[in-house]
């Protein structure tokens, strides 16, 4: 290949160019498996030599449904170049490449992941049989009207979430004022970045969502103004606005495995002290820096000014309610990804299955020990494949090293994992000795 195939008829004719024959694997699972190359390690050199047009990628769009659906609402194949390769699944990418530069056949990767999603709402209603706790879950779902709770959640969403701007301490009179040139930050606390802050040992954050400002001054020599100057600051959970001395350098909202890397314009760094800081938004889950500490930094062209170690913060605010828990989302009822984003897929031959899912599991994670089993035999019979290959990453390590034993549902998250590899045709990534742990 790639190979054209023309369909004729007495009326139209269909031509379909640029088609391989090879394997397909499936990339699915939660956050892990939906981290984006572009906020990998080295992803500037890793996303500048993606060319390989023999690899192709799928991302199936978000879609929940109460029914099964028969097709998706919208997709479409890619060749690996640096533009297609950016915001698809890290994992996926750079198992398909080290398939395809092993094997040396044509290879496609379908991402088919949602962020902080439950093993249950991918898997069928079969699935749960015998299990009457889902069953009667399952029945109370066909009498739900999916698009006015989705409307619904939306509205109570939007109502919560404007408190992060109307509470904050840190705006006045619609100003930005803690982001403000002038502003004295010698009465705020320390941190050392990058960290999600409720790892920094300060119990007012620990579990807390909220806004958090964070505040850093660094030196500057001489500065060419032919050389370009970037703000690297790698991914950050959740939003964020970020200025240099006073200015908007950058903003992204809601895009917690996005590496932040803003150009910085001409005129706003200055020889001598200048000042970064950073607001940052947190909805649920663990909030701030994500980010390896070779992400963490501003350039001038080669020059690279180092800015991890001690920054200033303060709380700008904290939601008096969590995030409303009856948010309409993907975990709400089992079965509403399955239904809209696996059955499409039916009818479609793959080689394989690779999955990064567990975390939000770990509160039930020895019941995972049956629904885990239950998803893979289940994905089989979807596929009618009963040795359909199914390579799953265990959990990796997460938080501060434990000096003495304690119980973890990590750990036993992790256990449930390796209980699965009785199932035939399985194997099992171990982790826990090449993450970052924090």
């Amino acid at each position: 290949g790639p190979y054209d195939i023309t369909i004729n008829s007495n009326v139209n004719e269909i031509k379909i160019v640029n088609i391989l024959i090879g394997d397909i694997w499936l990339a699915g699972g939660q956050s892990n498996m939906e981290w984006f190359v572009e906020a990998s390690l080295n992803a500037e050199e890793e996303i500048k030599n993606a060319n390989y047009p023999n690899i192709r990628i799928f991302d199936v769009p978000h879609k929940m449904s109460s029914l099964p659906q028969e097709n998706f609402e919208g997709g479409e194949w890619y060749e690996v170049t640096p533009n297609s390769i950016e915001q698809f699944s890290a994992v996926g990418y750079y198992f398909g490449r080290n398939i395809y530069q092993n094997i040396n056949i044509p290879i496609g990767i379908i991402g088919n992941n949602w962020g902080g999603t439950v093993v249950q709402t991918w898997m069928s209603p079969k699935a749960f049989a015998g299990l009457s706790k889902y069953e009667k879950e399952i029945a109370k779902l066909k009498k739900v009207n999916l698009e006015k709770e989705s409307q619904k959640s939306k509205t109570q969403f939007d109502s919560w979430l404007g408190d992060f701007y109307n509470l904050d301490q840190g705006i006045k009179n619609d100003k930005y004022i803690w982001a403000q040139d002038d502003m004295d930050y010698s009465s705020w606390k320390e941190m050392r970045l990058p960290q999600v802050w409720e790892l920094s040992g300060d119990t007012a954050l620990f579990e807390k969502d909220g806004v958090v400002w964070f505040q850093r001054s660094f030196d500057v020599g001489n500065i060419d103004d032919e050389k370009e100057i970037k703000l690297s600051l790698g991914a950050i959970d959740d939003s964020d606005k970020t200025w240099i001395n006073g200015e908007l350098v950058g903003e992204m909202y809601n895009r917690y495995n996005k590496n932040r890397v803003y150009k910085i314009e001409k005129g706003i760094l200055k020889q001598g002290k200048n000042s970064i800081v950073v607001r940052v938004e947190d909805y649920t889950g663990a909030g701030g820096f994500t980010a390896d500490k070779s992400d963490f930094f501003i350039s001038i062209g080669e020059q690279k000014i180092n800015l991890t170690g001690l920054w200033h913060y303060k709380i700008g605010m904290q939601p008096k309610t969590p995030l409303p828990k009856n948010i309409f989302g993907p975990n709400i009822f089992p079965t509403l990804l399955y239904n809209g984003m696996i059955y499409p897929m039916k009818d479609f031959p793959i080689k394989g299955v690779i999955w990064y899912q567990g975390e939000s599991n770990v509160y039930n994670a020895f019941e995972y020990r049956e629904l885990f089993k239950r998803w893979i035999k289940d994905w089989r019979a979807v596929w009618h494949n009963p040795q359909l290959p199914f390579i799953w990453v265990q959990i990796a390590n997460f938080g501060e090293e434990q000096l003495q034993p304690k119980e973890s549902t990590w750990a036993e998250l992790r256990e449930a994992q390796e209980m699965a590899l009785e199932l035939p045709n399985t194997k099992m990534i171990t982790s826990i000795d090449i993450g970052e742990g924090k």
